[in-house]
């Protein structure tokens, strides 16, 4: 699987761990959902280049371990309950 888009389907709860060993992971799209808990620290293939969980009820800090997730170029986490520090390699993205 490179791709997983699941936006807009009302999808509940937290996210599972085992999305982290979609290796071939490249798009992972769950906007405007009802998800909740915390993003996993699993969450960190080499080869995500967009990550969208904007517009569902995630909480708790952005995890470090997205930072191995090295070929990033979007990432939204917009209209969370999101807290804590942005993680320093988020904040050089180009």
């Amino acid at each position: 699987v490179t791709q997983l888009d699941l936006n807009e389907n009302l999808l509940q709860g937290p996210l599972p761990d085992i999305i982290g060993q979609l290796v071939r992971l490249q798009e992972l799209i769950l906007d405007h959902n009802q998800l909740s808990g915390n993003i996993p620290d699993t969450l960190k293939s080499e080869k995500l280049r967009i990550i969208n969980l904007s517009h569902n009820k995630l909480e708790g800090a952005i995890p470090h371990s997205i930072c191995k997730a090295i070929h990033i170029r979007k990432l939204y986490l917009g209209d969370n309950q999101l807290s804590g520090e942005v993680p320093e390699c988020l904040v050089s993205l180009h």
